[in-house]
């Protein structure tokens, strides 16, 4: 080879390409289109199941949309069931309040009435005898006020002398 076949000859064309080159020049040309090909093809699939994707969504979307609806409808009944639930409650606290007072006068009434036979019948009453207690007790400590005053002049005076 010459000077002149490195540079390419006179009228700026390139040099020849020897074998090798080419090789690789024509397997980079391969490599590129079946590059170009896959793109192609992964562009025509997502094309094609994008479809498939998109109605497959729709699809999930409905059904997401459906249980909501459904969540909202018992969330409306228990809302109903509770607010029943409440009047429910309210109107037996009512009744059980009439209960107790009418449980409450016949109570009081009930207890004049025993008070009344008991008192006909002279039997004494818990506050009478309480009341008996109490005046036992003062009674008692009046009696020993006064055994304590007679010891104690019994004491001062002496002892009788023998005659």
């Amino acid at each position: 080879m010459t000077e002149d076949d490195d540079k390419g000859d006179v009228k700026g064309h390139p040099p020849p390409e020897s074998e090798h080159e080419s090789s690789i020049a024509q397997k980079i040309k391969e490599s590129a289109g079946q590059i170009w090909l896959a793109g192609l093809g992964a562009y025509a699939k997502a094309e094609k199941e994008g479809n498939k994707l998109f109605d497959n969504l729709v699809r999930d979307g409905e059904q997401v949309e459906e249980r909501t609806k459904e969540a909202d409808s018992e969330s409306e009944a228990k809302r109903g069931i509770d607010r029943q639930f409440a009047a429910y409650r309210e109107r037996v606290e009512e009744v059980k309040d009439r209960a107790s007072s009418s449980w409450e006068r016949l109570e009081k009434a009930f207890d004049q009435r025993v008070s009344s036979a008991l008192g006909r019948l002279n039997i004494p009453t818990k506050r009478d005898i309480e009341e008996l207690r109490d005046r036992i007790d003062q009674l008692s400590s009046a009696v020993e006020k006064i055994v304590d005053v007679q010891s104690v002049e019994t004491a001062g005076k002496g002892k009788p002398e023998d005659d």
